[in-house]
């Protein structure tokens, strides 16, 4: 059943709110999936295949071929799949399609409703996460309303489509303070909490931790614990006091925070500070305005003022203090390699991260540092891939089995792929238990470390197998490159790798337009194998494999297939076949 407007919506969302078509499409299935369960009770097993190329959705009821029929609902006689088509046995399975209009009848009374959830619930853990990687930071947010009866404030933090209303409440006041529609205010995030409504924000303006974390940006002796803030009481608005104590006998604890002249206090007190500027937008600005001297002030209004001759620009920013400070990321956790084997390491695995926002920690790279070598390991649940760079590390006594564990976002992983010298100069990576920062010429890359359980996928590959083969990398890229055309105009956009003793390695693509048929001299040892992949991911693969020969492990037709260079161990990908019938 054609679906163009659906799938039209999803795109539209991706591309405006930054919500995964694959997460709302996972949503859309399931409700189909649902929705004809509930009308037909008998059923047991149904599926939803989505092609995207085509803009089509297909549903089907799936029974399992036996001997003896004994539920009807879930099952099929051997003799009846034989009267369909001869291509069954015992244990496959039947697919019989849903008629059009009842499956259209059902998408039209549920896509709707599924995209307004499913946006719901993508916004509401977009909004979550984004602020809960702030809790007790200050932020800078502007006053949207001011509620008469109450006193509370509404203020909103970050700007655009990102922007997220909080209510300070008039509890959480400085005493004395009068706000006002468009007024900034620094604010203190006490917490983030999940809400039927979507996630609620405490901020507050007397929260002694306010006051903390202003000394910690201000006092270099307080962020590196040579002093500690033992304790702080404050009346908001009136006056504040702080107990600080230093281990170190030669540092004066209140002269470090006072500082010289009382500067540094006096900073915290009036809160100077600069604003942080959109760096795509300001970039290309500046490189159009014309020759000569350009003035950039900062307004009340926090407003940044670019004037050059004859030009005049407004520019809306935000508090400086709401970009994260790379000094967060010290400790002993430091890997030093070069930057041209890092940026390829990252190009070679960055392509089996995985897009499903549903699925977080897998939209990562796990970075694993060993006493002799670096992994980097990147998997969606289709294929893995995993690059190993030797290099002799210092790891720290602290360190966990022996080993520094931490996925980073795959995304700020290709920023920095982006921004690598091709050159053997030392990159610097830097970890702690919540960031990490690559350091390479006068480049420093700051992002906040995903949290969760990253699959183990020392137990995905596989240590035998029954299979082997050894053929070209080049020879095989090119015909994977030709069936790849006609692949993609198939409905499964399926490539078939026919595997035998003979010493050739036949290759084949089907589709209505035509066939193509390739054959390739291999080396082969074990099993014959049938075998089909989607020729997107082989096609991924194959094009970050570097050597002249390959090496290609099977174990079954349904099993995942290794592929890694015959010469060195540098590099193994992962990937999993598609099920075939009567291949």
């Amino acid at each position: 059943m054609k679906c163009d407007e659906i799938f039209a919506a999803l795109a539209l969302l991706e591309k405006e709110r930054g919500i995964p078509q694959d997460f709302m499409m996972e949503k859309i299935v399931q409700a189909l999936v649902t929705a004809y369960k509930r009308d037909h009770e008998d059923v047991e097993n149904v599926v939803v295949d989505v092609n995207e190329e085509k803009r089509d959705l297909k549903m089907f009821v799936e029974k399992t071929v036996v001997e003896e029929v004994e539920n009807p609902a879930a099952e099929i006689s051997a003799e009846e799949a034989k009267a369909i088509s001869a291509k069954y046995h015992v244990g496959d399975t039947v697919r019989f399609p849903v008629k059009n209009v009842d499956f259209g009848r059902i998408a039209a009374g549920n896509g709707k409703q599924v995209i307004i959830q499913g946006l719901r619930e993508a916004e509401h853990g977009m909004i979550y996460d984004e602020y809960n990687s702030k809790q007790h930071e200050i932020l800078t947010g502007t006053v949207v309303r001011v509620d008469p009866r109450t006193g509370n404030a509404t203020v909103r933090l970050g700007t655009g489509a990102d922007a997220s209303d909080a209510v300070l409440l008039l509890g959480e006041q400085v005493s004395g303070e009068e706000y006002y529609e468009g007024q900034k205010l620094k604010v203190y995030l006490v917490e983030v909490r999940r809400g039927t409504r979507g996630p609620q924000m405490l901020i507050s303006r007397t929260h002694p931790g306010l006051v903390k974390r202003l000394f910690e940006l201000e006092v270099p002796e307080i962020f590196d614990g040579t002093v500690e803030i033992r304790s702080i009481a404050r009346e908001a608005g009136s006056r504040t006091k702080m107990a600080v104590w230093s281990s170190d006998e030669n540092v004066d604890p209140i002269g470090a925070c006072v500082g010289p002249r009382g500067q540094r206090v006096n900073a915290i007190v009036e809160e100077d500070g600069c604003a942080l500027l959109p760096a795509k937008l300001f970039a290309e600005m500046m490189r159009k305005q014309p020759a000569g001297e350009v003035d950039v002030r900062i307004d009340d209004r926090m407003r940044a003022l670019i004037r050059s001759r004859g030009s005049n620009t407004s520019m809306a920013c935000m508090a400086a203090e709401d970009f994260p400070d790379i000094r967060d990321v010290m400790g002993e956790n430091v890997v030093n390699l070069p930057c041209k084997r890092l940026r390829d390491a990252i190009s070679r695995v960055l392509f089996a991260v995985s897009t499903d926002e549903s699925r977080k920690i897998l939209t990562g790279i796990l970075m694993e540092v060993h006493p002799s070598e670096t992994l980097m390991v990147g998997l969606d649940g289709f294929r893995l891939a995993l690059q190993r760079i030797e290099a002799e590390n210092q790891l720290p006594a602290s360190a966990a089995k022996g080993q520094i564990s931490a996925v980073v976002p795959g995304r700020i992983l290709g920023e920095v792929s982006k921004m690598l010298p091709d050159s053997d100069d030392m990159a610097q990576i830097v970890f702690n238990s919540s960031h990490v920062m690559y350091s390479f010429g006068p480049v420093r890359v700051y992002a906040t470390l995903l949290t969760g359980e990253f699959i183990d996928y020392q137990k995905i590959l596989p240590t035998t197998w029954t299979t082997e083969v050894m053929v070209m990398r080049s020879q095989f890229s090119d015909s994977i490159d030709r069936c790849s055309l006609m692949a993609r105009e198939g409905k499964n956009n399926l490539i078939y790798l026919h595997l035998q003793p003979t010493g050739v390695m036949e290759m084949t693509a089907n589709a209505e337009r035509g066939d193509v048929h390739e054959e390739l001299d291999i080396g082969f040892e074990g099993n014959a194998l049938n075998i089909a992949f989607n020729s997107r991911y082989l096609t991924d693969i194959i094009h970050n494999i570097d050597g002249e020969r390959i090496r290609m492990c099977f174990n079954s037709n349904v099993s995942p297939c290794m592929i890694l260079p015959i010469e060195g161990n540098e590099f193994t990908f992962l990937v999993l076949p598609v099920r075939i019938f009567g291949k």
